[in-house]
């Protein structure tokens, strides 16, 4: 046996290692997952535990914890789930984890560095715009809110 071939890691039983080059100059392993896809997957990943699946472990577990959230079950398929009671989208109005603005609806955009301002209203963006400077991007967003949220 060469390596990791013929070893099961999760879901996964490696077949033959790779020949795809990668960054990192980890080896690459081709695997057979038990849903029947083939996946390339980085050596570390497969020895450590990250990587036990193609992304359909994922996918059954997500599967069974929503069947197990009445909550869930019970208003799965209504599209009103993501807008407020005056159509507004909740992730408009909403700081999520991955904002770092610190501002609702501003973003940075590293590879054109500029700054976006968004917002979404019943379903569409009525802003969506780029600005140079960080402050007159929370000015449009502020705007915006102002117009359609009649704050």
């Amino acid at each position: 046996m060469y390596g990791l071939t013929g070893q099961r890691f999760g879901r996964l039983l490696v077949i033959k290692r790779s020949t795809k080059k990668v960054k990192n100059r980890n080896a690459q392993w081709k695997c057979l997952c038990d849903c029947g896809n083939h996946v390339i997957v980085d050596g570390y990943n497969l020895r450590n535990g990250t990587s036990r699946s193609c992304g359909c472990l994922r996918r059954d577990l997500a599967k069974l914890n929503s069947q197990k959230n009445c909550f869930f079950e019970k208003s799965k398929g209504n599209p009103n789930n993501f807008t407020s009671p005056s159509g507004v989208n909740y992730a408009s109005i909403r700081k999520g984890k991955k904002n770092h603005s610190g501002v609702i609806g501003v973003s940075y955009d590293q590879q054109q560095q500029v700054w976006f301002a968004r917002l979404m209203f019943r379903g569409k963006y009525v802003l969506l715009k780029s600005f140079v400077k960080f402050d007159d991007a929370v000015e449009a967003r502020e705007e915006a809110e102002r117009e359609y949220f009649h704050k």
